[in-house]
């Protein structure tokens, strides 16, 4: 189902018109087959269910051939998901400090992932997402100053120091898989 959906959003016409799009997972997630995989609403782990996504799939379905209207436009990703079963933190003893013919088969994405790979992500059961929470609150007051990298980053710098987040389960989101090649504002000028 989620492929379908992730699929069907690709082939939409708006995006001839788009400069951009972003694409936000939120779900269960874990390792399969060695993959981050999204979890749909009919996994079940002890019943050997194959009711899931691996994230993979989006840069194909959004990649240059299957989505020409989206061709030299930033794609961003979101995706709030456990990418495993392991803690964030670790105690370390000795820590140092253009054609027109012819294009990337997949540029201009940058995906931003809850956690690091093999490590659970958190969520507050009243508040929801802590990633998400971050970002709405980074890009609702520094958007229109910052490149999409730069409010990344400070989303991230933000999870770091979250008082919330013992050593025990510490979480620090990672950007992946990115292949942007200009900076990408969402509201420049304002």
């Amino acid at each position: 189902a989620i492929n379908i959906a992730v699929k069907n959003f690709s082939k939409r016409y708006e995006h001839r018109d788009s400069d951009s799009t972003f694409v936000i997972i939120m779900s269960h997630g874990k390792r399969i087959k060695n993959k981050d995989a999204i979890l749909g609403v009919h996994y079940h782990k002890y019943l050997h269910s194959n009711d899931y996504f691996f994230v993979e799939n989006i840069f194909s379905h959004f990649n240059s051939v299957n989505c020409p209207a989206l061709t030299d436009k930033p794609k961003v990703i979101l995706i709030q998901a456990c990418r495993g079963e392991h803690e964030g933190g670790v105690c370390v003893s000795d820590s140092v400090p253009e054609s027109d013919s012819w294009v990337h088969r997949e540029k201009d994405f940058v995906c931003f992932m809850s956690t690091l790979p093999d490590v659970y992500a958190y969520r507050s059961p009243d508040n929801g997402s802590y990633l998400i929470n971050y970002i709405v609150d980074v890009f609702g007051t520094s958007a229109h100053k910052y490149d999409i990298m730069e409010l990344f980053r400070s989303v991230a710098s933000r999870m770091e120091i979250d008082p919330r987040f013992t050593r025990e389960k510490q979480i620090l989101p990672c950007i992946e898989r990115t292949t942007l090649v200009r900076k990408f504002y969402l509201f420049p000028g304002l």
